[in-house]
């Protein structure tokens, strides 16, 4: 098809007539790149356009927009390096592959080649600018990170990236021992409306002084830096024409710091300084990853020891958190367990709520828990903390088949928790059941019921009350519904068991019957004897 006619086409979106003549010559290999052109603007049928270019290319023939498109649609770090340099290869002055291979690259050599031969083709955006300054800190080199920051026209970026690049400046001038511009970082520090930028502010106001050897000046700032100070660090950094973010690390910032101020003499920094910044250096490390971070015993009982005395003097929410994850960490439940009543639990003061979930246990713990749980005089309100725990409990109790306890908890606060909203409810229906009040199991069965009516198992429990009421009708209906949405063997062998005591029940029904009709022939006396017996029947007849 003629390009231009094929470009109006395209443009006005006639896809479906474009397919249609665009088949019919299949045959034609620019016929065959077109339908492969079309196929790529509409995302139902991205698939067939990358399989037609990629067919395109082994029969060597090449265009431009095979390699973006390819290159955009490829997923494999290597077959995407792969894609892009063969088609800078065949179209050296392609700007966009290009770039698109300055954004995949990792090497910083390779990253200067093609920022020069952008350069020479006067195509330079400030994307490139920042690319390039992402080489050079990561590789230390913070000079050059500041010449590539310089040529990123400040004014034409959002506040976000503009407030980046004033950070990242100021991070190289520190490691070039150069003073960072305080009236430029201090828009940034912790208090201002920007919080995002304020532990970066507040890190390198200290640097600033490190530098000038201050040290009233770095104790003051230690002491006032709030416990949750970091967030991510590393920055995601976007610029005008910016398709893809640069990264840029400062884990060796934060740690280059925090040792020049842990290096400092006795007399340069204070007690109090100096176990604050121990204790944001613990906090950092484990608030995010504490999972995947590996602890010796010694580093532990470290640890443990530092958040401990911080703690005597400030107890704030996200160190009472780390605290107790290394107390049980370190097995110490009962301390873990009476720390957490005495200083979380009943708390208005903090939000961050601990996952209970997470822990395993020990019975003698759980113990503990539950003593704690029923000696509340319930004068206030549950709160949510409290609430979680009693949650947590009620489960644990249920795996150990403490069901009495479970019955305790449920009497003394179903007037306080939603126990069906949060999940507790069939454990506690179970416990009532196990402790023969089935009139309380039958009315949580049927409460939870009402939200799931296809719950087998609630079906199956149920079955078994009625079971105990000898009330088979309703016994075998249940059993029945819980044995066709969930086939097993447990369900079939109640049926069996409840068919039997129904045959059963026929039979003794039918020789009460006869027995009725037999005993008509003897005299009035007898039969008045005999059925004053029979009224005195037990519940199994």
């Amino acid at each position: 098809m003629e390009w231009n006619l094929f470009e109006n086409k395209l443009k006005n979106g006639d896809y479906d007539e474009l397919e249609s003549v665009l088949i019919e010559n299949n045959d034609d290999l620019s016929a065959k790149y077109q339908l492969g052109v079309v196929y790529s603007y509409q995302d139902s049928k991205v698939e067939k356009a990358i399989d037609i270019f990629k067919m395109l290319i082994e029969k060597k023939f090449n265009k431009q927009y095979i390699y973006i498109f390819l290159a955009e649609h490829t997923f494999d770090y290597k077959e995407k390096i792969n894609v892009i340099k063969c088609g800078v290869s065949l179209f050296p002055e392609c700007e966009m592959l290009n770039r698109l291979l300055l954004e995949v690259t990792t090497d910083c050599l390779e990253g200067e080649r093609i920022y020069l031969h952008l350069s020479e083709g006067k195509c330079l955006v400030d994307y490139d600018n920042l690319k390039l300054a992402e080489f050079h800190y990561r590789d230390n080199n913070y000079k050059k990170t500041i010449d590539y920051l310089n040529k990123i026209k400040l004014e034409d970026q959002n506040e976000y990236a503009k407030n980046h690049i004033i950070l990242l400046k100021n991070i190289c001038y520190y490691f070039l021992n150069e003073n960072v511009v305080l009236n430029e970082i201090r828009q940034f520090t912790i208090g201002n409306l920007k919080e995002e930028f304020g532990y970066l502010g507040f890190y390198l106001e200290i640097a600033h002084y490190i530098n000038k050897k201050e040290y009233k000046k770095i104790n003051e700032l230690i002491i006032d830096l709030p416990y949750d100070i970091f967030t991510d660090t590393f920055f995601e950094v976007f610029v005008k024409n910016g398709r893809y973010p640069c990264y840029f690390d400062f884990d060796s910032f934060f740690k280059n710091v925090n040792d020049k101020i842990l290096g400092l003499n006795e007399g340069e920094i204070v007690e109090k300084a100096l176990n604050k910044l121990n204790t944001l250096i613990i906090v950092n490390m484990l608030q995010y990853n504490y999972d995947e971070i590996k602890i010796n015993k010694k580093e532990l009982k470290k640890y443990i020891k530092v958040l401990r005395n911080e703690l005597d003097a400030n107890k704030e929410d996200c160190l009472i958190k780390i605290y107790f994850d290394l107390l049980m960490r370190n097995k110490e439940e009962k301390e873990a367990i009476t720390f957490i009543i005495q200083n979380y639990l009943y708390s208005l003061r903090y939000n961050n709520v601990i996952d209970f979930e997470n822990y395993e246990f020990a019975l003698p713990t759980i113990e503990t828990i539950y003593s704690e749980i029923m000696s509340n005089n319930l004068r206030t309100l549950i709160n949510k903390k409290v609430e979680d725990l009693i949650i947590v409990l009620v489960k644990l109790l249920y795996n150990n088949q403490e069901y009495n306890k479970i019955c305790d908890i449920a009497e003394k606060y179903e007037s306080k928790i939603d126990f069906c909203k949060n999940g507790t409810l069939f454990e506690i229906a179970y416990s009532y059941a196990e402790m023969d009040n089935d009139m309380k199991a039958e009315r949580l069965y049927l409460k939870l019921l009402k939200k799931d009516k296809n719950n087998s198992s609630i079906l199956n429990n149920l079955g078994i009350i009625y079971e105990n009421r000898v009330d088979i009708c309703k016994e075998l209906d249940c059993l029945k519904k819980a044995e066709s949405i969930n086939h097993n063997e447990i369900h079939l062998n109640n049926i069996r068991r409840c068919n039997a005591t129904l045959e059963e029940q026929q039979k003794n029904n039918e020789e009460v019957i006869e027995g009725k009709e037999n005993i008509k022939k003897e005299n009035y006396f007898i039969i008045n004897k005999l059925e004053k017996f029979y009224e005195h029947k037990n519940k199994n007849g």
